[in-house]
């Protein structure tokens, strides 16, 4: 008996390819620090053009071995876009339990307003240079709007591909009329009224 993964847990396939692309991408934000220079090279210079990587505002992974301390270099994303992918991914998987994967539902538009606001006023204020953030905080904002931001991403990839599908799957002729184009229909062609 073959075991389908889709539909055993009752998974679209556009929310499978969101869970999948969103789960290399924090692999490979993950993984950096701890390539090889070549590789890790390539990788910090493709995230540069998604994050400013300013090391003081950066996570850097320590390693403690026999009471001894290893200083990874930092992740190649800021603290906050750290926490926005990781909790997006979180969002993602738990994105089934509260609702079905193939909705095409879009929450409230205020949800998002709402999770944005910490992250607004905590790069704002810091932007404006009237306090400097803290790691901490930078974490926390990006990981709310992270996980808000999969509840929209989900659905809006769903009304994409319906409509995408619906678009090019279309197996309708037409022929052409002084003023346009015109369908041809079944049973034009049956009756031999259009040739």
């Amino acid at each position: 008996m073959k075991f389908n993964f889709s539909k055993s847990y009752n998974l679209s396939r556009p929310y499978i390819a969101i869970l999948i692309v969103i789960f290399l991408w924090d692999i490979l934000i993950f993984l950096t620090p701890f390539l090889e220079s070549s590789e890790q090279h390539a990788l910090y210079s493709f995230f540069s053009y998604f994050c400013h990587q300013i090391p003081l505002r950066s996570l850097t992974p320590y390693d403690v071995t026999f009471g001894v301390v290893k200083n990874f270099h930092t992740f190649p994303v800021c603290a906050r876009d750290f926490a926005f992918y990781l909790f997006m991914l979180i969002g993602v998987v738990v994105f089934p339990a509260i609702r079905k994967t193939n909705s095409k539902e879009i929450p409230n538009i205020w949800w998002l307003i709402i999770a944005a606001v910490p992250m607004a006023i905590d790069g704002g204020t810091q932007l404006l240079g009237l306090r400097e953030s803290t790691n901490l905080l930078r974490v926390i904002t990006g990981a709310i709007l992270g996980f808000v931001c999969a509840y929209y991403l989900i659905p809006l990839v769903n009304i994409f591909t319906d409509a995408f599908k619906e678009r090019f799957t279309k197996k309708e002729k037409f022929t052409k009329k002084s003023r346009g184009y015109t369908k041809i229909g079944k049973k034009e062609k049956k009756k031999g009224l259009i040739k």
